[in-house]
């Protein structure tokens, strides 16, 4: 549905978090995250258009939101009397902090891609929780014969548009409901949309997308928020991605991390995902002291004969 709005000024968002190298074996880890920013009562009212590697096709970022998509912290004015008003996910009644995406699309056709991100260093096995806040903007006394509810979607797929999954499960629809009890609401009727999967392909990277499902232009209006990616660890010390170089394996035994099929005296560095380094030295049995490191996920670095091989690896600390 077509709306009026007002042009303010836009801020740069913060980096987004890495992985996060404490992980402990069986815990769920966040290794993405993006509420939109917005989280200072001094940032202005409308937040920054998506960056490049966010961004999808046929949405353009419009502050008036005739059509397209715009990140503002609430949504307010006696011009939008029938869509909701109300602020993002975590702080739904606060006028002053937090963004949100609004969307309000052109009429088309199959599965659209609204917002994406893409996820590299995976490893086959690996088991993600990828989440996302959806909220219908359209308000129940405003909905005729001729709008449609928003209908949505998360999927996770080996190229940049929404055709090839890189699992069975990897993908939800719904429908995102108006809140039929309380047309004046002040806030959005978030809802949660969430799947859990196992990474079954061979490629070490995949794109998380959230989207809309045969966009209308009467209706269809909709708001997501708190998109979020969560990582299973694993049990086992191990690779988590190789080169598939010299067939290394890794695990744990009193204290040290025992690196198998290397072979004679080899030099060793051990580095965090950002790249700070933690350990270095030279090993001819095989086995690098890791008794001083967490658990976690790091970047090992072997020299074998010259040859520089860089493996990322979990540990999990001796059983």
């Amino acid at each position: 549905m077509k709306r009026k709005f007002y042009a303010l000024s836009v801020l740069l968002l913060a980096t987004l978090p890495a992985f996060d190298v404490s992980a402990g074996a069986g815990d769920w880890k966040r290794v993405y995250y993006n509420d939109f920013g917005g989280n200072s009562a001094t940032d202005p009212h409308l937040g920054p258009e998506l960056t490049q590697d966010e961004m999808c096709n046929d949405l353009e970022y419009d502050a008036r939101l005739l059509s397209g998509y715009l990140i503002t912290k609430y949504w307010e004015g006696a011009d939008y009397h029938s869509w909701y008003n109300g602020g993002d996910h975590t702080s739904p009644d606060d006028k002053e902090i937090g963004y949100f995406m609004a969307v309000n699309p052109d009429s088309q056709d199959g599965a659209v891609p609204v917002y994406r991100v893409k996820q590299e260093n995976l490893c086959k096995g690996t088991k993600f929780r990828f989440t996302a806040y959806v909220a219908n903007l359209t308000r129940p006394d405003d909905i005729s014969a001729s709008e449609v509810p928003p209908v949505l979607f998360l999927g996770v797929y080996n190229g940049p548009e929404p055709k090839t999954r890189v699992a069975e499960y990897a993908y939800a629809m719904m429908t995102i409901p108006s809140d039929e009890h309380d047309a004046n609401a002040t806030s959005l009727n978030w809802q949660k949309m969430s799947i859990e999967f196992t990474l079954n392909s061979d490629m070490d990277f995949a794109y998380f997308i959230v989207g809309m499902q045969n966009p209308e232009a009467n209706g269809f209006d909709f708001a997501i928020d708190d998109i979020s990616i969560d990582m299973l660890q694993s049990e086992e010390t191990g690779l988590l991605s190789s080169n598939k170089a010299y067939n290394l394996s890794f695990f744990e035994e009193g204290g040290s991390l025992h690196v198998q099929n290397v072979g004679g005296i080899f030099s060793y560095s051990i580095s965090d995902l950002t790249g700070k380094p933690m350990l270095s030295g030279n090993s001819a049995n095989g086995l690098i002291p890791v008794s001083t490191l967490q658990p976690g996920i790091y970047l090992v670095t072997i020299d074998v004969n010259g040859e520089k091989l860089v493996e990322r690896i979990l540990l999990t600390g001796s059983k």
